[in-house]
């Protein structure tokens, strides 16, 4: 454990937002460890063998894993957050956390359709590991793992630049990218929280009808950019020059003050 801690430790304390190189070394070395570690361990003739390896596995990894979150928080502390904000969003995926809203607001339907979904899911993800833990793990668990980290991310930028005057406020702190593909009209996300019920199909007229109050609220546009590369410039390489550039103010603003407003709008440092 003390080894693996180490090793994420080391390989992560190199990574600077100047360097995306190292950051994707990192990442492509932590894959490799789990994966060779992972093959040879799965090896092993009994079950009882190779669920002892797999925790053995799972505990090295997560020792690692730490060492890095250790390391990237004294270099760049937001990083460490979407680990956290990442880890937390599990629940989300695994459909706990939605129940739980249904059950506080006292929603009984949407809480009764949720159970029972999720009733299946494990039936159905429970079945496949009874017949082969190697499929249930390739073709179960990790599109779940997938899934997950996709979600994360796109929720961890689609609010993430919050105005402290306006916390409640979803037409300020939602953002909205536009680019050349726009899959089911992601990039319209606002749209999505002025009527929850829209089909994304209407989301870019609807788009047109709220422009207006968007204006007031001073939301936040962002052209040649989608949430993925949004994730990418803001949360791991912090070039908020790029993002600078790329911003769509409704307001004449020059350079200096779209950094400003990205600087209030998150807790990022500008040069």
């Amino acid at each position: 454990m003390l080894v693996a801690f180490a090793a994420g430790a080391i390989v992560a304390w190199p990574v600077d937002s100047e360097r995306p190189l190292r950051w994707a070394i990192f990442l492509g070395l932590l894959y490799i460890f789990f994966g060779f570690i992972g093959y040879q361990w799965a090896q092993q003739p009994s079950f009882r063998d190779r669920l002892a390896q797999l925790l053995g596995t799972v505990i090295m990894g997560i020792s690692c894993l730490v060492g890095a979150a250790f390391a990237l928080r004294r270099a760049r502390s937001s990083r460490l957050d979407f680990l956290w904000y990442l880890s937390d969003n599990i629940w989300t995926a695994l459909g706990l956390a939605p129940y739980a809203y249904f059950k506080a607001r006292g929603d009984e339907k949407s809480r009764r359709r949720m159970l029972w979904g999720m009733a299946r899911y494990y039936a159905y993800f429970g079945a496949v590991f009874i017949y082969d833990w190697r499929i249930g793990t390739m073709f179960v668990l990790v599109p779940l793992l997938c899934m997950n980290f996709i979600n994360a991310i796109t929720a961890w930028v689609q609010h993430a630049f919050c105005d402290p005057e306006c916390p409640e406020d979803y037409f300020t702190n939602s953002v909205t990218v536009v680019d050349e593909v726009n899959f089911m009209n992601e990039g319209c996300h606002l749209c999505h929280h002025h009527r929850a019920t829209l089909h994304w199909t209407e989301m870019p007229v609807h788009f047109e009808r709220i422009r207006d109050r968007m204006r007031e609220a001073g939301s936040l546009v962002f052209r040649d950019l989608d949430f993925m590369g949004l994730f990418l410039e803001l949360t791991l390489f912090r070039r908020m020059d790029v993002l600078a550039e790329k911003l769509v103010p409704w307001e004449p603003m020059n350079h200096e003050q779209r950094l400003a407003l990205l600087a209030k709008r998150t807790s990022l440092r500008t040069p």
